[in-house]
């Protein structure tokens, strides 16, 4: 930022308008007076080439007659005759062979001493040649006599006239600047109160309300324009600031006494996770039940001869496998169920794919229970999230099939107005229906009194509730004990 900027920035309002209002004035004057000069000068020095024409052109046809018959004296005359004209400096005539047949030049002085008279011709044509020379015109203007050219007249013009009005012109335009400049500060200074006058006002006000923390004044309004209008607004903001001064107030006496629920909470989520250290403390031995199980299978097995008695071995070490890997996999949703729930990512869901690719990893475990695995799907997509929604399915799945014992499990697909409900059918032992709502707690298993681990830990069900509420999604519940049990999630189209 250059010194001129920052003196300028630096100014008062009032200040500022009166700069910006002269210098318009300033700049809008200078311009129109260039243009103009410019004009004049062009226009004027049209006009004197113009008369230089129309005046050589009678003297030409004047001396057609001398120059014909070779009458010298009369061509001289004519020539003479331009001595009213004060700007003409030099006057020849030429014949026909290009040699100086009369002349006529002005006294000369400091400024023609550059002008040779009668110099070389510097045009031969048979039309009119003009060329400016520095403050010199030169004309030359054929001569004719029936169509014959005859020779030509050279006139050199000084255009001394042009820079004399160019001087008055910059006098009357100086005169003109310094009084328009004194009429447009006079005017400026009457008129620029009615803008910093209203902006003053307002700073006082604001000065008066931030010493005194007093949001119930308000400023004038003293006209209708932008600055009336600012006050307006301004005094709109000052009603909001009252406004939320207030809020604040009520707002700080609410966080008072809410501190004290807060703290409450804050005790109860401390036992909560003080339980939940309790339960993974306790999960140690619970996993550990199956994996003794498997070692001393397979120690037995190392030294066992009877092949009978290994494939009951075998079989013994595969359960325990399989319930600890079911042990592992509750494990591990509950410790990346808060992390899914907060990257909800929903795009167009195509059902039967999902449900042909959940399939085909839960075949194996219904045809290792003798159970049937059907579906009945349509063809339809949903809005929702993909991950999320194929963990609900296979949790809800994957109970369907270890409450089942015989019988088996349907997936089914419908459309319920704008919804689409995935329906799990299973022919289990069924929930009573002071279960229904407990069955969704965490830890919470039905037909496992002692809740050992082989069943798992019982958050399947948990897990599905709180993903359901992530997207949003309903699930609805219908079972008889002993029958059987239906979950339907509800996406919608």
């Amino acid at each position: 930022m250059n010194i001129f900027e920052r003196m300028v920035r630096d100014l008062n309002v009032r200040n500022k308008i009166l700069l910006i209002v002269i210098s318009s004035i300033v700049v809008s004057l200078v311009t129109s007076f260039i243009l103009f000069a410019l004009y004049d000068r062009q226009s004027y020095r049209y006009s004197m080439m113009q008369e230089l024409t129309v005046l050589c052109d009678v003297i030409a046809k004047r001396t057609s007659a001398a120059l014909l018959f070779r009458a010298d004296r009369a061509a001289t005359a004519n020539l003479e005759s331009l001595s009213v004209k004060k700007n003409i400096i030099v006057a020849c005539i030429y014949d026909g062979k290009k040699e100086v047949f009369a002349t006529y030049f002005r006294a000369p002085d400091s400024s023609d001493e550059k002008i040779n008279p009668c110099p070389h011709l510097p045009y031969e044509g048979d039309e009119i040649f003009t060329k400016l020379q520095g403050d010199i015109s030169i004309l030359v203007n054929p001569i004719k006599f029936s169509g014959k050219r005859l020779g030509w007249i050279y006139v050199a013009a000084s255009m001394d006239e042009l820079a004399v009005r160019m001087r008055q012109l910059l006098l009357i335009g100086t005169l003109i600047f310094l009084s328009a400049g004194v009429i447009a500060y006079l005017f400026a200074v009457r008129m620029q109160r009615y803008i910093t006058q209203p902006l003053i006002n307002l700073q006082h006000v604001l000065r008066t309300i931030t010493k005194s923390r007093d949001y119930s004044l308000r400023a004038i309004k003293e006209s209708d324009d932008e600055f009336g209008h600012l006050v307006l607004d301004f005094n709109r903001m000052l009603h909001m600031v009252q406004e939320a001064n207030l809020r604040l107030s009520e707002a700080v006496e609410e966080i008072k006494s809410e501190k004290h629920e807060s703290d409450t909470k804050a005790v109860g989520a401390e036992a909560r996770t003080v339980a939940i250290k309790e339960f993974f403390a306790g999960v140690s031995h619970d996993l550990k039940q199956p994996l003794s199980d498997i070692n001393l299978c397979l120690g037995v097995l190392e030294n066992e001869t009877d092949e009978e008695k290994k494939k009951i071995y075998i079989s013994k070490v595969m359960e325990s496998s399989k319930n600890l890997n079911t042990l592992f996999d509750d494990l591990l949703d509950m410790s990346r169920i808060d992390q899914i729930m907060n990257d909800v990512n929903k795009v167009r869901v195509h059902i039967p794919e999902m449900i042909e690719r959940i399939i085909k990893d839960f075949d194996v475990m219904a045809n290792d229970k003798g159970l049937y695995l059907h579906t009945h799907v349509n063809d339809v997509y949903v809005y929702s999230d993909a991950t999320m929604l194929e963990r609900v399915i296979r949790n809800l799945l994957a109970n369907a099939i270890r409450y089942t014992q015989q019988g088996g499990v349907l997936i089914a697909c419908r459309i319920k107005g704008e919804n689409i409900a995935i329906e799990i059918w299973d022919t289990g032992v069924g929930i009573p229906k002071d279960r229904m709502e407990s069955i969704f707690e965490r830890y919470t298993q039905l037909n496992n009194p002692n809740n050992e681990a082989i069943n798992g830990f019982g958050l399947g069900l948990s897990i599905v509730s709180r993903l359901l509420s992530a997207l949003d999604h309903k699930l609805e519940l219908a079972s008889r004990v002993g029958r059987g049990t239906v979950f339907k999630v509800l996406a919608p189209r």
